[in-house]
């Protein structure tokens, strides 16, 4: 898959639907059931199955673009308190709501930056590390080890990909890492595969739904970030548009407050957003910080949401002034 060819096909399905009222065909990727058909007969020697051919080397640093979504946002956060326009409308606004954001990316500067900072986390001091002759294994098996310490990482549908393995060995991640699968079958592999890491405690591999995440250790606002290399991309490729927004709802739970949920796609954010976060919360996302990243180095998009502050919605400043003024006294 590649943008250009997503593009056309989100285009395609956006035609068909409007103009012959026809829903296009797509694959079975909601049942649970065409995942343990599909993995039934994996064992450990199956090469790594990476949603969109993009593992962990090239995910660790990359280039990329800010695309704008403000008028996305706007429209999705009107969507969230009146929900009465009308289709014809709603249609004709949406057309250049996404044509203007389309334009105003294309002058965008390239910056470079890496996964830990996409997932909102700090580096582990590897000097440190040396210094004190100790790891990460060693640090959570020692009887000082204290679970407030940690940063875990959830990755949904994390199939039979090498990159949660990668990303420990890596030594950048505090954890521990936290692999869900729906399969039975993927869970089984990756057990065998991440035995050593989870004997010491730095990775579980767990079988849950992702739009539940019912069996989450730690309970509700326990996961410091949460990536997803291909599960959410693929839910709205079979228009399993309930799904994806459960999902966002599953996760915004797991996830601590101002923790980080991204996920990558092949489609455009004027296609992807308005499906999967049709009324946008901002007492539940902060809205300054959402962002969508086209990623030039792996030509991908990363969409990066980030959960609201438990203490207060953290609003741009021009609305922080907007509020303080309404709630100064007025002088007689």
């Amino acid at each position: 898959m590649s943008l250009r060819g997503r593009l056309v096909i989100d285009k395609m399905k956006t035609w068909t639907l409007q103009n012959l009222n026809m829903v296009f065909p797509v694959p079975p990727y909601g049942a649970a059931e065409f995942w343990e058909k599909s993995y039934k007969d994996f064992t450990l020697e199956d090469p790594p199955q990476e949603w969109g051919y993009v593992a962990y080397k090239n995910l660790q640093e990359y280039q990329y673009k800010s695309l704008p979504i403000k008028n996305n946002l706007n429209h999705m956060v009107r969507n969230n308190n009146n929900n009465n326009s009308s289709k014809s409308k709603s249609k004709i606004s949406n057309s250049n709501r996404n044509r203007n954001d389309e334009e105003q990316g294309e002058n965008e500067e390239i910056r470079t930056t890496t996964l830990v900072e996409t997932l909102g986390l700090k580096e582990i001091d590897q000097t440190a590390i040396a210094n004190t002759n100790a790891n990460m294994n060693a640090n959570r098996s020692s009887p000082n080890y204290n679970p407030k310490d940690d940063d875990p990482i959830l990755m949904l549908g994390c199939g039979n990909s090498r990159m949660a393995l990668e990303m420990w060995q890596s030594q950048k991640y505090k954890g521990p890492i936290l692999q869900v699968d729906v399969s039975s079958r993927i869970v089984d592999v990756m057990t065998q595969m991440c035995a050593k890491e989870i004997r010491t405690g730095d990775m579980m591999v767990i079988q849950d739904d992702a739009t539940q995440l019912s069996s989450i250790g730690g309970g509700d606002g326990a996961v410091a970030a949460c990536v997803d290399k291909g599960l959410m991309d693929a839910l709205f490729c079979a228009d399993c548009f309930d799904q994806c927004q459960d999902i966002l709802r599953s996760v915004h739970r797991v996830l601590k407050p101002d923790g980080i949920y991204a996920f990558y796609s092949f489609s455009r954010p004027e296609y992807v957003l308005p499906k999967i976060m049709p009324q946008f919360n901002p007492k539940h996302w902060q809205p300054h910080n959402l962002q969508v990243r086209h990623d030039v180095t792996n030509q991908i998009m990363l969409y990066r949401f980030q959960k609201a502050s438990e203490v207060t919605i953290q609003l741009p400043e021009r609305q922080r002034r907007g509020q303080t003024a309404k709630s100064r006294p007025k002088r007689r």
